[in-house]
């Protein structure tokens, strides 16, 4: 019987489709089977295994993202915790905007991102093994640099596919240079993948309809992770599509994009709409 391999990727929201795995799938295995990081202090010797069969900054930087996907969770229960109010967020982002008197119009002057914890959070998020998109953006960045990587990480606003709708949150990410030029990763939604074969299209339909009423991969016989190849070394016009950086330099390129512009264009919505529901 014909198989089809179905690649699902979860940003807020699902997203399926038949694809063809391309590149990397070496470097990916090997990071799966790393050995197990059995204390949190023997990161910097993982990372040395990881990297010591490779040369080139492209790998490096590949071999540490795909052993986060395969090793460190996203923590759903903490986002949810942080969305009811029952636990203070990572940080704060505060916009200043100015309103015309005359006709309404929002425009951006200046953001500005406020770290609420400090903390370094890497050796907890070994430890349990899960974190929400700082604690792996962090867990990036510190591994990326025992490398010898440059990376440095990105504060900002993401939108996402959900259902019919883009839906938009405050998000960190990195930028890691490869061969002197910056290219973006984003660790926490290249770990959303998610393979699975599946005998018949019509199959596939039925396993996408359980996904979005809400039945986790976890729940999912035969499921298993992938690396995102979308979120990993994505370039600056591609990037600026789904993440607003609040750090002018870090959109990287020549001619300025509005926030007005990113709200419109990617998010579907107003900076007006975008303060009032804030």
């Amino acid at each position: 019987m014909k198989k089809f391999l179905l690649f699902l990727w979860l940003v807020l929201g699902t997203t399926v489709c038949f694809a063809e795995s391309v590149g990397y799938a070496d470097i990916d295995a090997y990071a799966q089977n790393a050995p197990p990081l059995k204390t949190e202090t023997g990161l910097p010797k993982l990372v040395n295994y990881l990297v010591k069969p490779f040369k080139g900054e492209v790998a490096k930087a590949r071999v540490i993202l795909a052993w986060i996907v395969y090793n460190i969770n996203y923590d759903r229960e903490r986002l949810k915790r942080i969305a009811a109010g029952q636990e203070e967020g990572d940080m704060e982002i505060s916009l200043d905007v100015e309103i015309d008197s005359k006709t309404g119009e929002v425009t951006l002057k200046r953001g500005d991102v406020k770290m609420l914890h400090t903390e370094d959070t890497i050796q907890k998020t070994l430890r349990t093994r899960k974190g929400i998109c700082k604690d792996i953006a962090k867990l990036y960045q510190h591994m990326c640099r025992l490398a010898g990587l440059e990376v440095e990480i990105i504060a900002g606003y993401a939108c996402a596919d959900r259902e019919d709708s883009r839906v938009f949150d405050a998000h960190m990410w990195t930028a890691v240079k490869i061969n002197g030029i910056w290219y973006f990763v984003d660790p926490t939604w290249a770990a959303e993948g998610y393979r699975i074969y599946v005998s018949s299209e019509s199959e596939a339909k039925k396993l996408e309809r359980q996904i979005q009423r809400g039945k986790g991969m976890d729940k999912i016989k035969g499921a298993e992770k992938v690396v995102l190849d979308d979120w990993f070394l994505v370039g600056r016009e591609k990037m600026i599509e789904t993440h607003f950086p609040i750090e002018r330099k870090w959109q990287l390129q020549k001619r300025r994009v509005p926030f007005e512009d990113f709200l419109k264009k990617s998010c579907h919505t107003t900076l007006k709409e975008f303060v009032n529901l804030r």
